[in-house]
């Protein structure tokens, strides 16, 4: 007997071709895989692709969090580039699609983080703003990631995921997540 697994894959992208390539390298069935915009240098993007995304799909059993940027800029919103990519788009978009995530457990959310984290120091009076000095993309980078880091302990992740159900967890760039 074959046990056969069918899943249809929401991608989010921010160009079309990387998206596309990668689709068809993980599931040659078009069908089922479903391609969305998301931008997550704005937040505006990011409520818009979690509107569409809940209209669209009704069901969501793992969200992984994997998009960065080191370079330096500052978003629309007034963030800093790396830290708006990397963490708070991301945050954003968990927290919008969290009940979706509890209704349909088990469900997972994957944060994926770096060791750069290890380098990162959070200023909450100038949180989301580059830091100065010689070195300041690589410590915004460093900052955003440590972010990724805290926010696996948020209460509302873990008030949503309780142990039998859905969880959250957090992967370290070369590491495997636990099963």
């Amino acid at each position: 007997m074959e046990t056969v697994f069918k899943a249809r894959s929401s991608l989010s992208y921010h160009h079309l071709s990387t998206s596309s390539r990668a689709g068809s390298r993980i599931n040659p069935q078009p069908a089922l895989v479903l391609f969305m915009h998301l931008d997550l240098a704005s937040l505006r993007s990011v409520r818009a692709f979690a509107s569409t995304f809940l209209r669209q799909e009704p069901q969501l059993h793992l969200l992984i969090n994997n998009a960065g940027v080191s370079a330096g800029g500052t978003t629309e919103d007034g963030f800093s580039l790396p830290f708006q990519v990397n963490h708070l788009g991301h945050f954003l978009l968990t927290q919008l699609l969290l009940e979706r995530l509890r209704s349909c457990a088990p469900s997972r959310v994957v944060i994926v983080a770096s060791s750069a984290h290890c380098a990162g120091r959070l200023r909450p009076e100038a949180l989301g703003q580059p830091p100065s000095g010689l070195f300041s993309t690589f410590q915004d980078y460093c900052d955003s990631k440590l972010a990724n880091v805290l926010s696996q302990w948020d209460p509302q992740l873990m008030l949503c995921f309780p142990p039998k159900g859905a969880l959250s967890e957090l992967s370290l760039l070369g590491e495997m997540p636990h099963s």
